[in-house]
């Protein structure tokens, strides 16, 4: 596979604002959005949201309340925001905040008056909404949490994982964005975790499956690939191997991990046969962090890029390929980096990789943007 990371122009946007971590970049069409996170350790940088032209045709530009009364969610850091094509909006959901920083409350009860923190930004009118999701067929509400993951899959979200006032979740609750109805799903495989990611990928039936890999219980993870089969509501795992070098990727957690376009031509390896790249997975934290320092401290931070393959003859068998991308320009590379924020978008040729900011080895939190162009070709 070819890939190349080519640098990202945020002119337009002030230099305060640039710099973050801890935060969330959904793209719609050609835009990228970016909301919460934070410059210094356990301090939202602000609820601002900015807005990058991925084409380079308009300057970036931040978009604030018209006045104190208009809805809009609170700074925050540990948020999770995904991008819902059809509707052209982001769910923004989670996170820690306000004077103590803990979890922000989310909807507990069935009451009208209750508070609840999901939130819908349209892109169109550029405007926040506050909703008021219903209990459905769970149990309960989700747990307050930040530091989880989210995904969509058709007209549901899945959220999954985090930080509670104490401990990680292992918890999966999907919610129907029509209804905005709650579902509980089965736990994922333990333990526990937060930093983790997860992404919906097409089955080898065409149905979407969820996949996990890695995050942080107290050390950071790595394999196995834990699956979610929306459709049984099953969770499997697998081992998955890394090609042409021995061993798996390293450990990590705050990495990322997108889908791969499923229309995209087989790829032939030389040793795995015809094969399928239905995700791709690239930088983050790895082993070596102190973690009783948690925000104040950096560990040993990643800047690899690694392509899931299905086998074509037998779906249930992945693989790992280490992809080696390219710097267009001669530009520098981008920094290995963890707490970043980034989302997807599919293009003509494969894929496009949007990556926004997070913090280094030098434990300072960084501001620069990144495209990463992934293409197909035999290897």
């Amino acid at each position: 596979m070819q890939a190349t990371w080519t640098p990202i122009n945020l002119t337009g946007l002030p230099a305060n604002l640039i710099s973050r971590s801890s935060h969330c970049l959904s793209v719609v069409g050609r835009r990228a959005y970016i909301f919460g996170g934070e410059l210094k350790p356990r301090t939202p940088i602000g609820n601002e949201v900015l807005v990058v032209d991925l084409d380079g045709k308009d300057p970036s530009r931040v978009v604030k309340p018209a006045s104190a009364a208009q809805a809009w969610p609170i700074a925050r850091v540990g948020a999770s925001m995904v991008a819902h094509a059809a509707s052209k909006a982001l769910y923004l959901w989670g996170g820690r905040g306000g004077k103590d920083m803990s979890p922000i409350e989310t909807r507990r009860d069935d009451g009208e008056q209750h508070t609840d923190d999901m939130w819908r930004f349209d892109t169109v009118q550029e405007k926040w909404t506050k909703l008021q999701t219903q209990r459905g067929t769970a149990s309960d509400f989700p747990q307050d949490r930040s530091y989880h993951t989210a995904a969509i899959a058709g007209d549901r979200l899945f959220v999954h994982a985090g930080c509670p006032a104490s401990g990680r979740l292992a918890s999966l609750e999907s919610i129907e964005l029509g209804n905005l109805s709650w579902s509980t799903m089965p736990s994922a495989p333990e333990p526990g975790r937060g930093g983790t990611v997860l992404t919906a990928i097409e089955g080898p039936t065409g149905a979407k499956q969820l996949i996990r890999w890695g995050g942080f219980c107290g050390y950071e993870l790595g394999g196995p690939l834990d699956i979610f089969d929306i459709k049984s509501a099953t969770w499997t795992s697998s081992e998955v191997p890394l090609l042409d070098i021995s061993g798996q990727p390293y450990k990590r957690s705050v990495h990322g991990l997108v889908p791969y376009p499923s229309g995209a031509e087989s790829i032939s390896h030389s040793t795995f046969g015809e094969a399928k790249a239905v995700a791709i997975m690239f930088m983050g934290e790895g082993e070596g962090a102190p973690k009783e320092l948690g925000h104040d401290g950096a560990g040993k931070f990643l800047d690899d890029v690694y392509a899931l393959l299905r086998s074509s003859s037998e779906p249930s068998t992945f693989a790992w390929l280490r992809i080696e991308p390219k710097v267009a320009n001669s530009s520098i590379a981008p920094q290995p980096r963890g707490w970043f924020a980034f989302d997807a978008t599919d293009t003509k040729n494969g894929l496009e990789i949007i990556a926004h900011g997070g913090l280094n080895e030098a434990n300072e939190r960084i501001g620069d943007a990144w495209r990463l162009s992934i293409g197909h070709a035999a290897v």
